[in-house]
């Protein structure tokens, strides 16, 4: 009878127990976390208003949380990107899995393959939400990357900087991980044309006939619009014609418009022609 009332004042006990610890750590806050790191402020910053909400029903994971100096030098990357994409960044950086200290140590040299909350999104193709933890046995170094072959993002494992046992680990990487087909250069929307065409040809001189009858025809503008709708990259010339002056090429000298075309949409189209030429030289 002893053994029955022991067991029976114990189980409710316990049950609470497990009850309140089952809340708190579904309650759990990263970013509560890592507010004692001041580090690792700028990442917590990008973590609290991109995914906190996707990690507050986890139980189990582990972070590679990025410290300011190794995050500084990608900024001005990241805020190319769209928030959404930027939050998949994130969530690349989030396993799904709790790794203790030890765990990692005990890696093979042939490496661990981890899902991460990016995964989940259903916006990785085949695997490459995942990443792929090695640890070099010879100098204890353990990296992680993106299984994708020749993927040239990677970081390494720098230290533990907190964690709660069974639930929640946090390492520091010394560089952010971007998953595979994101392109960080890439650039969201395109900067206005920075030529001004009709101004080009009035400074090249003999060219003022040209420019009044390009601005009056609105081929200009058309170009313009054409050129807006094609994607841009920030490292490339605005089309090959913005460095290669269709004054020299195409545009003709005064002295030979003295016939001009006798409707506007004459003189549109043969416009259209001189630029269309130029911009495939």
């Amino acid at each position: 009878m002893a053994i029955t009332f022991l067991i029976s004042h114990f189980t409710p006990t316990a049950l609470l127990y497990f009850l309140l610890l089952s809340s708190s750590i579904h309650a759990l806050n990263i970013t509560t976390l890592l507010s004692p790191y001041p580090d690792f402020s700028d990442f917590t910053d990008l973590i609290s208003s991109s995914i906190s909400g996707d990690l507050l029903p986890r139980s189990s994971l582990t972070l590679l949380a990025v410290p300011n100096p190794f995050l500084s030098s990608t900024s001005a990357l990241t805020r190319r990107l769209s928030p959404s994409s930027r939050a998949d960044v994130l969530r690349y950086h989030v396993l799904l899995e709790y790794l203790s200290p030890s765990a990692l140590l005990r890696i093979p040299p042939s490496g661990k393959l981890v899902t991460t909350l990016y995964q989940t999104t259903g916006r990785a193709t085949n695997n490459f939400g995942s990443v792929n933890i090695t640890r070099d046995p010879s100098t204890g170094v353990v990296s992680i990357r993106s299984p994708a072959p020749f993927s040239p993002s990677n970081a390494t494992v720098l230290s533990l900087v907190t964690n709660l046992p069974y639930n929640v680990s946090i390492f520091s990487v010394n560089s952010l991980l971007v998953p595979y087909g994101f392109d960080l250069m890439a650039s969201e929307t395109r900067p206005p044309l920075g030529l001004n065409i009709t101004k080009a040809l009035i400074d090249g001189h003999n060219f003022n006939v040209a420019a009044s009858m390009l601005a009056a025809s609105g081929v200009v503008e058309g170009v313009r619009g054409r050129r807006g709708r094609r994607r841009h990259h920030p490292l490339r010339p605005h089309g090959h014609c913005v460095f290669k002056s269709p004054i020299e090429c195409e545009a003709p000298i005064a002295s030979q418009l003295t016939k001009r075309p006798s409707s506007s949409n004459s003189m549109s189209s043969i416009h259209t022609t001189h630029w269309a030429r130029s911009s495939r030289s």
